[in-house]
């Protein structure tokens, strides 16, 4: 959460994990949630078929969109997992956006309004071309959890 979405008394949930849908798994990093790859690593580790980032408001300046649009392909890559996210236009940037588990980007819309089409192959993300997840080293994480 924000400083500021804690100085309104919002909390934090009680854990990170994915929602059954009738396509698969889906994770939803709400938001600002995106810039942690802990998150969407979470998430992955119950092997979602995408994760949707689901954006409150729009980005307010061009560096906020490259930046947000950066960090939603490392979350595909690091995840070998589609990675899709849209927001609502309150006077801001609007964008829409969808990541292939290979970081391609399939869909990337800026300053544009209405709804968009984007077609996904869910085995893609069950596929793990280069299985990241297997590369990792949990024993060397302890850090993370200070």
């Amino acid at each position: 959460m924000t400083k500021g979405e804690r100085q309104k008394g919002k909390r934090n949930g009680e854990e990170i994990t994915c929602v059954n849908t009738k396509f698969g798994k889906v994770g939803i990093p709400i938001c600002y949630e995106i810039h942690f790859p802990e998150v969407a690593r979470v998430m992955c580790l119950d092997n979602p078929v995408l994760l949707i980032n689901i954006i409150g408001t729009g980005m307010y300046h061009n560096l906020q969109f490259e930046q947000w649009t950066s960090l939603a392909k490392a979350r595909a890559i690091e995840n070998e997992v589609y990675v899709i996210g849209c927001s609502h236009f309150a006077g801001e940037i609007p964008l829409a956006y969808v990541f292939e588990p290979s970081g391609r980007c399939a869909l990337l819309k800026q300053n544009e309004y209405g709804g968009f089409i984007a077609e996904i192959d869910q085995g893609k993300s069950v596929e793990k071309v280069i299985n990241y997840y297997d590369d990792r080293l949990p024993n060397l994480f302890s850090r993370l959890a200070e």
